[in-house]
């Protein structure tokens, strides 16, 4: 579902974006040819919640090993800068002037803590057209060629179509906000993935991922592990950035940081800060057998799987590995699996995600996967 203009519409409340990943307090970044944020040479990644609302707030994003606050409030920019992080504004374009925006860009335009300019929210949500959003890129732009545009584009729904194709001349960056948590309609988790292809595919830009982190009303929480398996789904379908809606909503009582999601988040930003050096890195297509989506990497003889079952059944990977790599590090899992007879196995749980680490395959292409089976029935690709 839409992110924070849906909610205007289902709940009449409003919110903000923050922006969260690991990196140190540096200079600005700009994208790099795979789309992804680069800063001082090296990747960076943000990995998002929104609604950070004062500097209480920002220190808790700091303390929980996020890099990047957001909000709709200028505020934002001293913020971020006492709690060590970088920042991203909202500057709600929607309802502003050619002139108001201008003068936002110029105030903030040197800033080296501003990761990009936010320039809508839903836009397809609120009936703001792409041709006042192309207007008002090339009116930033004008100003400051330098920072990245970024909007959020509603995924598709029961009441309205695919959009992304239609904004993608508005920015340098597109988001998309899959919430499939209890929203119905037979929207299941894997919509993540599906919301991500089409992203990319129709836009041709890179795609910051917003995943939901908030109960619909009414409805449950998203469970951690769900948490977990929509991220790693935007991961493996090629996020350049990963974004949690929401920190707060006052008008619900909700704290993100009062659930169990707040530490799964933290645990999430601290991987994917190890991960960013790989998952910048060219590669193949993702590839989906049954319910399992796989990202292949490969950075100079070692090579990275990343697995996420998007589906709430068991399932059981299995992946043929060269005889010359006999164990398989299982990263973050504190585990080892042994290759038998020229083979990895492994079984995930509903929603498992499992980021594997195989050595030894030097002199191999990046494609070194030919086939992979599930609970026992081998796929070729």
């Amino acid at each position: 579902m839409p992110r924070r203009n849906t909610l205007e519409l289902l709940a009449n409340y409003s919110a903000i974006a923050l922006a969260i990943s690991i990196m140190p307090h540096v200079a600005r970044g700009s994208l790099n040819g795979q789309g992804f944020l680069q800063v001082n040479g090296s990747p960076f990644i943000p990995v998002g919640v929104f609604d950070v609302n004062g500097q209480a707030d920002a220190m808790q994003a700091k303390d929980a090993g996020l890099n990047v606050a957001e909000s709709m409030l200028d505020g934002i920019f001293g913020w971020s800068s006492e709690a060590g992080l970088r920042c991203l504004y909202w500057m709600i374009a929607r309802m502003k002037t050619d002139e108001e925006i201008l003068r936002i860009v110029e105030a903030h335009r040197d800033d080296p803590l501003n990761i990009a300019w936010y320039t809508f929210d839903e836009p397809n949500e609120v009936g703001v057209p792409p041709s006042r959003c192309e207007q008002v890129y090339g009116l930033v732009k004008s100003n400051d060629p330098e920072t990245p545009v970024v909007l959020t584009v509603s995924p598709a729904y029961w009441y309205h179509p695919w959009a992304y194709s239609d904004y993608a001349s508005s920015c340098d960056i597109i988001a998309t906000d899959p919430y499939p948590v209890e929203i119905g309609h037979g929207i299941k988790l894997d919509y993540v993935s599906e919301c991500m292809e089409r992203a990319r595919k129709d836009s041709g830009k890179p795609v910051w991922a917003v995943l939901q982190a908030f109960p619909w009303p009414g409805k449950r929480l998203p469970t951690a592990q769900e948490l977990r398996c929509m991220t790693y789904q935007a991961l493996v379908h090629g996020a350049a950035g990963v974004f949690y809606y929401t920190f707060q909503v006052a008008a619900w009582n909700y704290s993100l940081v009062a659930t169990p999601l707040w530490d799964e988040i933290g645990q999430m930003a601290q991987e994917i800060k190890q991960l960013a050096p790989i998952l910048v890195r060219p590669g193949p297509e993702p590839s989906t057998i049954s319910s399992i989506h796989i990202l292949e990497k490969k950075v100079n003889s070692t090579a990275y799987l990343i697995a996420v079952n998007a589906g709430p059944e068991p399932a059981v990977l299995e992946v043929p590995i060269p005889a010359s790599a006999a164990e398989v590090d299982v990263m973050f899992e504190n585990r080892t699996l042994t290759v038998m007879n020229g083979l990895l196995r492994d079984e995930f749980g509903p929603y498992a995600v499992r980021s594997y680490r195989i050595p030894d395959l030097l002199g191999l292409s990046a494609t070194w996967i030919v086939g992979v089976g599930i609970g026992g029935r081998r796929c070729i690709r």
